[in-house]
């Protein structure tokens, strides 16, 4: 917790100063995702399809699910 509240101070003391600096290094304007990689867009649609699969694959696999939901789930069969 000491952490936390030390970082905010830090950058409640710093953000005045670091902030414009970080906007203008920082500022793209409007560019595209696939132009700034320099990819052509189906590609850029492609790896990030694959890795929404990827994630959803891990999830079926560990059986990853909300607490609460598992609790219900629980209750249901339970009760039966």
């Amino acid at each position: 917790m000491l952490g936390f509240l030390t970082g905010a101070v830090i950058f409640g003391l710093t953000y005045r100063s670091f902030m414009p600096q970080l906007k203008d290094a920082l500022s793209f304007g409007a560019v595209p995702l696939p132009e700034l990689l320099n990819v052509s867009a189906g590609l850029a649609v492609a790896v990030f399809a694959l890795m929404f699969l990827l994630v959803l694959y891990v999830l079926g696999r560990t059986g990853a699910a909300r607490r609460d939901r598992l609790a219900a789930a629980a209750e249901e069969t339970s009760g039966d």
